[in-house]
C-alpha cells in the first residue's frame, strides 16, 4: 500500500482498539433497565466520540432508535441549541418553561415510534442551560436513555451533574491506551510487521491518546520519517510533531500568567526539576495551579517530588514560542540553580553540562570529564559521545579520547573508533589506562572490524606491557572471549576457569562472558545459567569502570542458556522484560540481543511467525550498528523459519543477505548457516541436500566441543526420520543437560527404533516444554508407524494430537507434518477445513462450529494451502476437486 493510502484510510477510520470492555458493557447498560444513563468521560482525544459512534451503531443494531448531536461552544448561548435539530422549536418556543419540558421530552420520546430511543450527546459538558435541563428531565422521566460524553476537567453545570452523579448512571472512564494497543493500532494501519523501536517512539509521543497517535502517524508518513524495510515498519527520522497537535496545546497554554510560563519553560527545557526548586522559581501556588490544571504532573520520589510536563507536546509547543535569547536564558538559570543546590546526584552533573553547552557557556573540565563518564555509564551513547568530544575539545588526555573510541564502537563506526585509539601512544600512560585503552581498541577491531588476528596481538603486547594481576587477567579473559565467539569453545573455557577460580573481580565477570557461552553450545546449559547468574551479581557489584559493561551481557547470556536447555518460560520471561527495557531505555544494542533471543525461544517453541518478526527485527537492529557477527544469526535464525513455513524464496533472500554481508570475526555459530541452508533445500523438496547439509553441521559442531547444537543439528535429522542420525542422537544426548536435550534424546531413540508408543511419548514431553513444533512432528510419525502397523485407531488419535500441536505452529510445513510418501496428503482435520473453507465459510464460523481458536484454523488452512499448492480460498475449491 502507498503511503498517501496509508494517510487516506488514517484519516478516514479507526478502529476500536483497547475498549473491548466497554463494548460489553455500555450496550447492554443501554437497552436493559440496568441504567438510566451511560457517561463516557476522559480528557480530550482519548476516544470518546469514537466509541460513542460504535455504540450508538450497536444499539441501532439491536433495534434502538438513535439521535446523535454533538454539543459546540459556539451553540452553548442558545436555548436548546444543541438538540435544535431533535425538536419542534416553533411549537416548544410559545410554551412555559414546564410545558417546553414536557413537549420536548414527549418529542424526542416519540421519535422511536415504539422502539426504544437513546439519546447520544458528544461533549455534553458544553450543552447550554436548556438542553442540559431537559436531557435531565428524560433521565428523570425515562423518556430516552442518555449516551453521554463529557470531557474530564472542564465544568458542567447543576442539571447534567445531576444525571452525571445519579445512582442509576454508569459511569465509563476511558484512560490512555496501552503500549500493546498502540501496537494494534499501528500495525492494523501500516497493515505489516513493526519494530519495536517504533511502537515506543509512538507511545512516548502520544502517551497512548488516540488522537495524538493519529496525528502522529499521519505526520511521520507524509514526512517519509517512517518506512518499511525488509518487511518491518521503522522509524528512519526523528518523528514531526504535528502543528494542529502543537496548536491545541499552545490555546490550553494561552492564559497562563507570567509565572506560570517561566516556570513551564523551565520544565521544557529541564524535562524534571524538584518541586522546591520550582516553588522558589514560579511560587508555591503557581506550581499548585500548573498541576491542578493537568499542565503539570507531580511525582513522589523518596524525599524529592520531581515535576514534569504533561506530555511531551507541552514541550515542543513551549519551546517553539521561546526565542533564541530566552531559551538560552532559561537554560543558564536552570544550570545555575542545579549547581547551588550541590549538583548531588550523578544526573545533575549531565544536566548541568549539557545545558551550558547548549547556551554556549563555558565549563570546568574536570566538570565535563565526569559527565562524560555520568552518561557513559547510563549507556547513553549520544550524549556521552557530545560530552567526550566537548572535553577532548577543551584539553582532555587519553582517558576521554579512549572513552570516545568506545562510543564509536557501540554507535557501529568502527574506523573512526580505530583511528581514534590507534593513535593513543602508549607512552607515558600508566598500566590500567595502558589495559583499558587496549581493550577498548581489541573489542573494535575484532567485533566491529573482523580483525580477529590484530585483535589478538593487540592484547598480547598489553600483556607484555603490563604486570598487575588484576589487569594481565582482564586482558585474557577478553581473549577468552574472543576464542568462544571465535567457536572454539573448549580453548575459551579452558583459558576462562582459573580467571573464575581466583573469585569475584572485574576479570573474572568479563571470562565468565566466555565460560557461559562455552559451556552453553558444549551441551551444558544449565551449568551456564548458574555460571550467569552468578556473574551478574559479581558484576553488579563491582564500582563502574570504563570500557566492557558486563551486567547486560550476563542476562543475555542467561537467556541463552535457558534456550538452550528448553526452559522456555522462564527464559521469555527475562527476555521480554529486557527487551522492553531497552526499548524504553533507546538501547539498540539491547533490542537487537533480547529480538534475536526471542526469536530463538519462538521458533524452538514452534512459533515460526511470531520468530520470524523478531529476526528480521534483530537483524535490522545490528545492520544498523554494523555488528555484523550477530547480524550473521538473526539472518541465519530468519532463514530457517521462513523455510519452515514453505516461504523459499525470503528464506533464500535472507541467506543472500547473509552471504553479501562484510567479513566478521565472530563464527560461533556458522553452523547455523548451514542449517538454514538445509531447510531452505527441504522447501525446495531437495531433501538429500537438506540431510548432506544437517549432517556437515552436525560433524561442524562435533569437532569444535559444540554437542549443543550437534544435537540440534542431529535432531533436524531425526525430525526427517533419519535413523542413522537418531542413533548417534540417542548416544549423544545423555550426556548433555536441559529436559530439551532429554525429549530430542526420546524422540531419537523412538525414531531409530521405529517405537510408536515412544514416539507419542517423545511428543508428550515436547509439548509440556512448550516445544509444539517438534511435539506435533513426533506425534505425526507415529501416526505413520502406528497406520503401517494396522493400528488404525492409534494412528487416527495420534494424527489428531498432530493437527493440534501443527494448529499452533502458523502453517509449519516441515516433511515430517506431510511425510515424503505422502507429501500432498492432507489430513482428516485439514480437508474438512479446507472444504469448509472452499464452500465460503469464515474462519471464525469455522472455529465455532468445531469449537477450536480462529488460530488454529487459519495455521491448518496455510498447511493445507502449501500441500495443494494454492495461495488461498479462491482457488480451493477446484484445487480440491482435482485432490
Amino acid at each position: 500500500m502507498s503511503t498517501q493510502s496509508l494517510v487516506h484510510d488514517l484519516s478516514a477510520s479507526w478502529p476500536i482498539v483497547g475498549r473491548e470492555d466497554e463494548l460489553l458493557r455500555v450496550p447492554d447498560a443501554l437497552l436493559d433497565s440496568s441504567a438510566r444513563a451511560v457517561v463516557i468521560g476522559g480528557p480530550a482525544g482519548v476516544g470518546k466520540t469514537r466509541l460513542i459512534a460504535e455504540v450508538a451503531s450497536r444499539a441501532t443494531g439491536a433495534g434502538a432508535f438513535v439521535a446523535r448531536v454533538t454539543a459546540t461552544r459556539s451553540a452553548s448561548s442558545i436555548p436548546f441549541g444543541a438538540l435544535a435539530p431533535l425538536l419542534p422549536i416553533d411549537d416548544l418556543l410559545a410554551d412555559s418553561i414546564v410545558g417546553l419540558l414536557r413537549r420536548a421530552s414527549t418529542s424526542i420520546a416519540k421519535m422511536g415510534d415504539g422502539q426504544p430511543v437513546v439519546l447520544a450527546v458528544d461533549d455534553a459538558q458544553l450543552l447550554d442551560d436548556a438542553s442540559a435541563t431537559l436531557v435531565h428531565q428524560l433521565a428523570l422521566d425515562g423518556a430516552a436513555r442518555l449516551l453521554l460524553g463529557i470531557r474530564h476537567g472542564e465544568h458542567i453545570g447543576p442539571s447534567l451533574a445531576g444525571v452525571v452523579n445519579d445512582r442509576s448512571t454508569l459511569t465509563i472512564t476511558l484512560d490512555a491506551l496501552r503500549r500493546r494497543d498502540v501496537r494494534r493500532l499501528v500495525g492494523h494501519f501500516l497493515g505489516g510487521e513493526t519494530d519495536g523501536a517504533l511502537i515506543e517512539t509512538l507511545w512516548r509521543a502520544s502517551h497512548g491518546n488516540p488522537l495524538y497517535l493519529r496525528e502522529v502517524l499521519v505526520a511521520s508518513l507524509e514526512q517519509n520519517e517512517i518506512t518499511s524495510e525488509d518487511g518491518l515498519w521503522r522509524q528512519v527520522e526523528p518523528l514531526t510533531m504535528p502543528s494542529r497537535l502543537i496548536e491545541l496545546v499552545e490555546s490550553r497554554l494561552a492564559s497562563v500568567t507570567d509565572d506560570a510560563r517561566r516556570v513551564l519553560e523551565v520544565l521544557a527545557v529541564a524535562g524534571t526539576v524538584g518541586r522546591q526548586a520550582l516553588e522558589d522559581l514560579g511560587g508555591t501556588e503557581t506550581v499548585s495551579d500548573l498541576v491542578q490544571r493537568g499542565l503539570a504532573v507531580a511525582a513522589r520520589d523518596a524525599r524529592r517530588q520531581p515535576v514534569r510536563l504533561h506530555h511531551p507536546l507541552y514541550e515542543e509547543a513551549i519551546r517553539r514560542r521561546m526565542s533564541t535569547r530566552r531559551l538560552r536564558a532559561t537554560q543558564l538559570t536552570l544550570a545555575g540553580m542545579i549547581e547551588s543546590a550541590g549538583m548531588r546526584r550523578r544526573q545533575d552533573r549531565v544536566l548541568t553540562t549539557t545545558l551550558r553547552l547548549d547556551a554556549g557557556g563555558t565549563l570546568d573540565l574536570d566538570l565535563l570529564e565526569a559527565a562524560a563518564l555520568d552518561s557513559y555509564f547510563s549507556l547513553d551513547a549520544d550524549l556521552t559521545e557530545r560530552i567526550t568530544r566537548a572535553a577532548v575539545a577543551a584539553g582532555a588526555g587519553s582517558g576521554m579520547r579512549r572513552l570516545l573510541a568506545e562510543i564509536m564502537r557501540w554507535q557501529g563506526r568502527h574506523e573512526e573508533a580505530e583511528a581514534i585509539v590507534s593513535a593513543i601512544s602508549p607512552a607515558g600512560l600508566d598500566e590500567r589506562e595502558r589495559a583499558l585503552t587496549a581493550l577498548v581498541r581489541a573489542e573494535n577491531l575484532f567485533r566491529g572490524l573482523g580483525e580477529h588476528d590484530q585483535a589478538i596481538r593487540v592484547l598480547h603486547d598489553a600483556l607484555l606491557e603490563v604486570r598487575q594481576p588484576a589487569w594481565r587477567d582482564e586482558l585474557t579473559a577478553l581473549s577468552a572471549v574472543f576464542s568462544a565467539l571465535a567457536g572454539d569453545v573448549r580453548s575459551a573455557y579452558d583459558a576462562a576457569a582459573p580467571i573464575i577460580d581466583r573469585g569475584p573481580s572485574r576479570a573474572m565477570a568479563v571470562a565468565s562472558t566466555a565460560a557461559v557461552v562455552a559451556l552453553t553450545f558444549m551441551g551444558r546449559p544449565d551449568d551456564a545459567t548458574v555460571a550467569a547468574e552468578r556473574a551478574f551479581e559479581v558484576a553488579t557489584s563491582l564500582a563502574p569502570i570504563e570500557s566492557q559493561p558486563v551486567v547486560a551481557t550476563h542476562i543475555m547470556e542467561r537467556v541463552t542458556g535457558l534456550v538452550e536447555a528448553g526452559r522456555l518460560d522462564e527464559a521469555e520471561m527475562v527476555a521480554r522484560m529486557s527487551y522492553e527495557w531497552s526499548l524504553a531505555s533507546g538501547h539498540t544494542i539491547g533490542q537487537g540481543w533480547f529480538a534475536l533471543l526471542l526469536g530463538r525461544s519462538a521458533q524452538t517453541g514452534g512459533r515460526l511467525e511470531e520468530a520470524t518478526h523478531r529476526y528480521r527485527e534483530s537483524a535490522l537492529a545490528f545492520r544498523d550498528l554494523r555488528d555484523h557477527g550477530i547480524r550473521r544469526w538473526a539472518l541465519a535464525g530468519l532463514a530457517q523459519t521462513t523455510a519452515a513455513l514453505g516461504r523459499a524464496a525470503e528464506s533464500s533472500m535472507a541467506l543472500d543477505e547473509l552471504d553479501t554481508a562484510p567479513r566478521t570475526a565472530v563464527h560461533l555459530l556458522d553452523a547455523e548457516i548451514l542449517r538454514a541452508r538445509a531447510w531452505l533445500a527441504i522447501a525446495r523438496r531437495s531433501h538429500a541436500e537438506g540431510r548432506r547439509l544437517l549432517l556437515e553441521a552436525a560433524d561442524w559442531t562435533a569437532s569444535r566441543g559444540q554437542h549443543g547444537l550437534e544435537l540440534a543439528m542431529l535432531h533436524d535429522l531425526v525430525r526427517m526420520g533419519d535413523r542413522a542420525a537418531a542413533s548417534r542422537a540417542s548416544e549423544l544426548a545423555p550426556e548433555l543437560q536441559g529436559p530439551l536435550a532429554a525429549a530430542r534424546g526420546l524422540h531419537a531413540r523412538a525414531v531409530s527404533q521405529q517405537d510408536a508408543a515412544l514416539l507419542d511419548e517423545a511428543g508428550e514431553h515436547f509439548a509440556a516444554i512448550g516445544c509444539n513444533l517438534y511435539a506435533a512432528e513426533a506425534s505425526a510419525q507415529a501416526a505413520a508407524i502406528h497406520r503401517r502397523g494396522g493400528r488404525s485407531a492409534a494412528g487416527a488419535a495420534s494424527e489428531a494430537r498432530a493437527d493440534e500441536l501443527a494448529g499452533r505452529c502458523d502453517g509449519a510445513a516441515t516433511p515430517a507434518l506431510s511425510s515424503n510418501d505422502e507429501a500432498q496428503r492432507l489430513t482428516p482435520r485439514e480437508l474438512e477445513l479446507a472444504t469448509m473453507a472452499a464452500a465460503g465459510r469464515t474462519s471464525a464460523s469455522i472455529a465455532a462450529e468445531l469449537g477450536i481458536s480462529i488460530r488454529t484454523v487459519n495455521n491448518l488452512l496455510q498447511r493445507a494451502y502449501v500441500k495443494l499448492g494454492v495461495s488461498g480460498r479462491r482457488e480451493l475449491a477446484g484445487r480440491l476437486d482435482q485432490h
